[in-house]
This record gives C-alpha cells, structure tokens and sequence, in this order.
C-alpha cells in the first residue's frame, strides 16, 4: 500500500515538474548547423544539440523514498542511565581479538563471534559496561573515585583514572570471552602500584607501555607500565591542557629549548701512539744536511721627501699653513728661521 502511494506521488510531481520546465521533453531534437570543414581529415562534422528527454526528477524522488524506507540512519531508542557520568568510551566491534597476534587475524576470524562493541561509562563510584547490541548491563567494575577513561590498547585493556590519583587496568578480553560464551566469569579491574598524587581528569595509553595521566590543571606524569607494575618515570606541567589527542605513530623528535645557549664542542683527538720503525741494516745513511742560509731583510729605502713652496698671505701662520698641507708647524720652523725669526707668528 505504502508503495503504490509513493509510486502515485511520484508520478503526479513528475507531471509537475514537467510542466514548469518546458525544456524538458520526452524528444529529441537534432538542429543542424553549418558545417566545420577540417583541413587535416577534409571530413564535414554537424554539431547537434539534445535536450534531456529523461527527467531527472524522477530518479531523485526514488531515491528519496528508498532512504525513507529502508534507511538506518534513524533515532530509534533512548534511553536513561539514571547515574552521573564522568567520562565515557565506546569500544567499536572487530573482527578479530586484540590477542590475536597471527599475521592476519581478519582473514581467519569467526564471524560468528563479537569482538568490542560495548561502551564505557565512568561514574564516579564505578565503572559501567553496556552491550550496544542489546544495550544491557553486562558488567560493573566497582572502582570508587573512577572519573577518567583510556581508549583501549592494542593488548585490550582500558585504564581508569581516579579522583585521588589511582588508576586500575581493564582487560576487555576478559569481557570478549564472556560475550562470545567461552567463559561465565569477568577478570577483576587490577590498580597498579603508582601514587600520581593528581585528581585524574584525563589518562591516555599512548606509545606502547607507557600511559600518561594529567588533571584538570594542566599537570602530566608519564608512566612505564614495564618497571614494577607501573613507575612515574617523568612530570610535567602544561598550563591549559584540555585533553590528549592521537597523532598516530612515526618518527619523532623531541626538541628542548635551553635556557641559555651552549655551543657544543668535539673532544681533542688523541694521537695514537706509532710503533718506533725499525732501522733496515741495508740502507744508507741519510747524509747531514747543510744549513741555509737565512737571508737577511732586505732594507726599505725611506722617501725622499719633496720640498714645496709657499707665498705667505696675510693673517697666515705657521699652524695654519701646517694645517692646510698635513705638515706639523714645528716642521716648518727650521727650514725659515731666517725669514721668521725667533718668535714666529
């Protein structure tokens, strides 16, 4: 019934649309032109202009009514959990188990079998998991404090941050097997030995065997899940951090802008020490080579100076005629002590 109606409407817009574009004709029209002589081929082409003689409306609307029938893309439950969340993470469903370290675990997988596909919700006092198949409560960790989630890690576990700086581990892998009938019991949360001394807000798993834990303040610590179960292994601040985020894996540098500037310097080579030659019983002896000479420097000859004449004007005096030619006035004096006298002016 409904498809007959939509078959109906369709029809009828159709019709509708048809008579608002006059264009759109169930014809075709060929409209010759004059023709286009090519001179390499000497062939004559006509160009043609077709109108569109399908209607593209129609395709749409059917189009339109398959999303509406058949479409899931739709709201189609809510729900209420009736607890605070403080965080919350949905684990997607795979095709193969974290565990399964085979080369290429997709290709062997059970199909059958349910890999993820829960979510997480902190709140505060414990850890909820919910089965988005069935949207059921399959499990709760009783973890007081819990605030802060981790995404899972390519082993399958989920850290928990909590409100006085512990944080526990979730194997999934224990939820996987209950969920797929290969067991009837769930692996407990285990805290692990470290003291952050921080209020979790946000925790990451980030390069393998490592998780870093920051509050609301900006505070880190990076962890070493290898050393002791869990060893704080570096702090730091970073004054208006919000979150953590994934920049996937690949080379990185770490860069560290000192204080102050320091040069780096090369060690000194050391010499190696070179065993003493030994003296070949055939050869001849060096003759002793006679001294050079060393030559003596050769004098420079000193200029001759050039002597230059001057008519003196009036109000000129030794200091100002020294001045104008770059020679001192005490030169001068000497040479014109017979003109000037004694007292020069």
């Amino acid at each position: 019934m409904v498809v007959v109606a939509l078959v109906i409407a369709v029809l009828s817009m159709r019709s509708i649309a048809s008579a608002s574009h006059p264009k759109c004709t169930s014809t075709r029209s060929i409209t010759p032109e004059p023709p286009l002589n090519s001179s390499r081929t000497g062939a004559t082409a006509f160009r043609r202009a077709s109108y569109e003689w399908t209607h593209p409306h129609l395709a749409k609307y059917a189009i339109a009514g398959g999303i509406t029938l058949f479409s899931d893309d739709k709201v189609t439950s809510t729900g209420e959990l009736n607890v605070p969340v403080k965080d919350a993470f949905v684990q997607a469903r795979t095709a193969a188990s974290p565990i399964d370290k085979s080369p290429t675990p997709e290709s062997t997988a059970n199909l059958d079998a349910r890999y993820g596909d829960r979510v997480f919700v902190a709140t505060g006092q414990s850890v909820l998991v919910y089965d988005l198949e069935n949207r059921a409560l399959v499990h709760t960790y009783a973890i007081p404090g819990a605030q802060a989630l981790s995404q899972a890690d390519a082993h399958g576990l989920v850290y928990v941050g909590t409100s006085d700086g512990r944080i526990f581990s979730i194997d999934t892998n224990s939820l996987d097997q209950v969920q797929n009938g290969a067991s009837h019991t769930v692996k407990a949360a285990v805290e692990l030995g470290v003291a952050t001394g921080l209020t979790i807000a946000h925790i990451y798993d980030g390069t393998d065997g490592f998780i870093l834990a920051a509050d609301d303040k900006g505070s880190l610590v990076s962890i070493d899940l290898s050393q002791n179960g869990g060893t704080i292994v570096a702090r730091g601040t970073v004054p208006g951090a919000a979150d953590f985020a994934d920049f996937g894996a690949g080379p990185s540098v770490l860069i560290k802008n000192p204080t102050t500037t320091v040069t780096p310097t090369r060690p000194p080579r050391q010499a190696r020490p070179r065993p003493p030659r030994q003296a070949d019983p055939h050869a001849k002896p060096d003759p002793t080579p006679s001294p050079t000479p060393t030559p003596s420097p050769t004098p420079t000859p000193s200029p001759t100076p050039t002597q230059r004449t001057y008519t003196v004007q009036r109000g000129d005096s030794l200091s100002s005629i020294g001045g104008r030619f770059g020679v001192p006035w005490r030169l001068i004096r000497p040479d014109n002590r017979a003109l000037i006298g004694d007292n020069p002016p």
